[in-house]
């Protein structure tokens, strides 16, 4: 049982209403692509889910989205969302499962030997045996959230899912821009998965086969090679419908993104965010217009509302998200393309091949960053939390460690943090008040780039030795206009 103090962790400033007791509150965007599971029969859904049961698992999920399942004998497997593989670009989700139960009839190892190149924004639900098991995408993009009542098991895309249950989960009050620490959710009771770890639905027991730390260390010319091959890869896939589009910025990981995209990019639409008069966005948004220029792209500028967003969505976002982060952004989105309006490649997670939040934390405080202590200091910082919170955010992090496995791995707590909390905790909040626009993937999420570009030793990721190698190997001159301002040449 995790410690009392996670019943109980009250912190300033942040509140919401409370999550849905009723399905009268929900329309059709509400919990778009999302799911539920169970142990027992699921009720009080909302009118949008149907059901479906696989060999003892119980499954509700919203109408609009695909629902794959492959079984033989006693092994089964269960995906929903988007996944593609990175080595053969399939992202047919039936041929996706059918892959994936091949793999798991040759035994667990070989399962997880696939995931590890397993792209996209997912969930996937495998039976081997007597036990129904579950995993994420690398990062946790797609989220996935545990809870329990006091008959059944529930585990789902959105934690007010849970929360329509006969859960005994109490609100929580928060105050971080950076989501609950640790695993904590709104919700006390619920708690969010950790993506390098499998979950087991009959007693959330977890183990961790992914992010172990890689047995040898890479070069930047392997990892940069890795990723433009894996991209491009994925890229083919993406532009094959031809209804794409591509967030643009001047940052360095949409550069890298650029990369994987150019040889296809005439089958892409770009945009890039028009927030208004503050200069450093002034310069994004210049920035994207002169590297779109620059390689004959055609750059579409989606305008932020200034006004508070419309009371419909805010009433979806509201139950589709743990935490509001930005919710004018889906309502450009949503005003620019229409509802589900394609795939939406984004370019988050670059920020693991070099220099992310918590390493310049650690810099600027001259800190090591060794254990879930240090992780919770980081984590205080960057996120402005009240110095009284100190021992409470110190456990959360130890309880985040534990379920995590950390002891397990020989990924540094730098990596740890940074793919497993501050992606899946915070970027996945950002992409589920997006999914009322479109669905949205990341080249690099895959657990294969992960670990091999964690296997570069930091100092040398530091120096931005990753990217300058994909922009070197790309084929195109990708540093001639600046990044964020300043010349990488």
């Amino acid at each position: 049982m995790p410690p009392r103090f996670l019943q109980q962790l009250t912190l300033r400033k942040f509140s919401r209403r409370p999550p849905p007791r009723s399905i009268s509150e929900c329309d059709d965007n509400m919990f778009r692509r999302g799911a539920i599971l169970s142990n027992r029969p699921i009720g009080n859904l909302p009118s949008t889910f149907m059901p479906l049961a696989v060999e003892g698992l119980h499954i509700a999920h919203h109408v609009a989205d695909a629902v794959h399942v492959q079984r033989s004998g006693r092994q089964a497997i269960v995906l929903f969302g988007y996944a593609i593989c990175s080595m053969t670009g399939v992202d047919d989700g039936a041929r996706i499962a059918e892959i994936l139960l091949n793999c798991l009839t040759r035994g667990p190892e070989t399962l997880y030997n696939y995931l590890q190149t397993l792209g996209g924004r997912y969930v996937v639900a495998f039976r081997d045996g007597d036990r129904w098991r579950l995993v994420n995408d690398a990062a946790g993009m797609r989220s996935l959230y545990f809870g329990r009542s006091a008959t059944a098991r529930y585990v789902a895309t959105h934690v007010n899912l849970i929360a329509m249950q006969d859960v005994d989960a109490p609100p929580r009050k928060m105050a971080s821009r950076l989501g609950y620490p640790g695993n904590l959710t709104p919700l006390a009771g619920v708690y969010l998965h950790n993506p390098s770890t499998v979950l087991a639905l009959d007693d959330f027991d977890t183990a961790r086969p992914f992010l172990l730390g890689a047995s040898r260390s890479y070069t930047p010319q392997e990892v940069a090679a890795a990723i433009l091959r894996r991209g491009r890869t994925q890229a083919a896939a993406l532009a094959r419908p031809g209804d794409a589009v591509v967030s643009l910025t001047a940052g360095v990981d949409s550069r890298m993104t650029l990369a994987c995209l150019l040889p296809t990019a005439d089958r892409f639409r770009f945009f890039t965010y028009d927030n208004g008069a503050a200069a450093s966005l002034e310069r994004d948004v210049e920035g994207a217009q002169a590297l779109a220029a620059s390689f004959g792209l055609t750059l579409r500028l989606v305008p932020v509302p200034a006004a508070p967003i419309r009371r419909d969505l805010l009433r979806v976002l509201a139950n589709n998200t743990m935490q509001e982060h930005g919710q004018k952004l889906a309502q450009a989105l949503v005003d620019a393309f229409g509802a589900q309006a394609g795939r939406h490649v984004r370019s988050n997670i670059g920020e693991v091949f070099h220099v992310s939040d918590i390493d310049k934390f650690a810099y600027r405080a001259r800190r090591t960053i060794e254990d879930y202590r240090d992780v919770a200091a980081a984590y205080r910082t960057l996120a402005a939390y009240p110095p009284d919170s100190a021992v409470r955010v110190d456990e959360a992090f130890r309880f985040w460690s534990e379920k995590g496995r950390h002891g397990e791995s020989r990924l540094s707590m730098r990596d740890a943090y940074f793919v497993e909390h501050r992606m899946a905790s915070w970027v996945a909040n950002v992409l589920n008040e997006q999914d009322v626009a479109f669905d949205t993937t990341i080249l690099f999420n895959t657990r294969e780039l992960l670990n091999m570009a964690a296997a570069v030793p930091r100092r040398i990721r530091a120096t931005g030795a990753i990217p300058r190698e994909v922009f070197r190997q790309s084929g195109y001159d990708l540093t001639r206009l600046p990044i964020n301002g300043k010349s990488w040449r």
